[in-house]
């Protein structure tokens, strides 16, 4: 859904998106396809104008499965957080001075070309943001074993230990046959 600036300046606009996560191009990489479904996007935003700039308020809510960290297993992920961004014309970029320092308000300022912004595209992006690094999909997640590649959480593991290669290898056999017992 793109929004041409001239509506934005008319006043400020509440829009509501329903999303699928398939729809989402570079969501739908990091989600685990169960058939069809893949998960679901919401969003309630506020648009205005703020300063030549356009600002974006509201909420973002996501139900989704994504790989376990662990075992690659899917793992559900349900979040529901605030969001607000400053979308503003790249032409604003030519006004900064060479040495500005970057606070932490700088960093929620996106830039964008053209006389409309893609609120689903903004969407798309806050979703990516705010999806956690690390997910399990069970609380005691052993994951795949290194060796056998089995998951853990489903069997044993049958690798044998080898430890020829092990960093103290050598030094095993001195305990084994110590120096002077000959």
């Amino acid at each position: 859904m793109k929004l041409h600036l001239s509506k934005i300046a008319e006043g400020p606009s509440r829009h509501h998106l329903c999303l699928r996560v398939a729809a989402l191009p570079r969501l739908a990489e990091v989600a685990v396809a169960d058939g069809p479904e893949t998960g679901e996007v919401s969003a309630d935003l506020d648009v205005r104008m703020l300063a030549g700039a356009v600002e974006v308020r509201g909420a973002l809510r996501v139900a989704m499965r994504v790989p376990c960290t662990m075992c690659l297993e899917p793992a559900e992920v349900r979040l529901e957080e605030p969001v607000a961004v400053v979308q503003a014309p790249v032409s604003m970029l030519n006004d900064l001075p060479d040495d500005l320092q970057l606070s932490q308000s700088d960093l929620n300022i996106d830039y964008f070309e053209g006389n409309e912004i893609d609120l689903v595209a903004l969407t798309e992006e806050q979703v990516l943001l705010m999806l956690p690094e690390v997910v399990y999909c069970r609380e005691d997640c052993q994951g795949i074993c290194g060796g056998c590649k089995r998951n853990l959480n489903e069997s044993e593991c049958v690798c044998v230990p080898d430890n020829s290669d092990h960093p103290f290898a050598a030094m095993k056999s001195l305990l084994d046959d110590p120096p002077g017992r000959s």
